[in-house]
């Protein structure tokens, strides 16, 4: 799931740099940030659950999930920002305030939030110390 969302993202990030520079404003509303959000969004999930799944089996690689479940999380709150500041000069600021992330039940959370990552603390040994 997540190799076919990248690779529509890609391809419309690629339709992107050939369109004329006066329909980008439009394509990002209407295409590139849909998709590109989209295949973040799954990619954020997939790392949230690979770290629940590699912490249950004591794996160091749960922390390089955790990091890059914050590091997904951090991109789509660049994505929302870069559509309420930059796109079309700002004219479509708050349009992506929705509350899209961190639902964990039935009802609306007060607020976007990353997804629950834990850390492994790691012997020294795997530190290099």
């Amino acid at each position: 799931m997540s190799q076919a969302w990248n690779d529509i993202a890609n391809r419309a990030q690629k339709l992107n740099e050939i369109i004329p520079q006066n329909q980008r404003d439009a394509f990002y509303e209407l295409v590139l940030y849909p998709v590109v959000a989209c295949s973040n969004f799954v990619d954020l999930y997939i790392a949230a659950g690979r770290n629940a799944l590699y912490v249950q089996q004591g794996r160091a690689s749960a922390n390089a999930e955790a990091e890059r479940a914050r590091q997904l999380y951090q991109k789509d709150k660049d994505l929302i920002n870069y559509y309420h500041t930059k796109l079309a000069n700002g004219k479509w600021v708050k349009m992506m305030d929705r509350i899209h992330v961190g639902y964990t039940g039935a009802s609306t959370p007060g607020r976007d939030s990353m997804p629950r990552v834990t850390e492994l603390t790691l012997p020294d040994i795997l530190h290099g110390v």
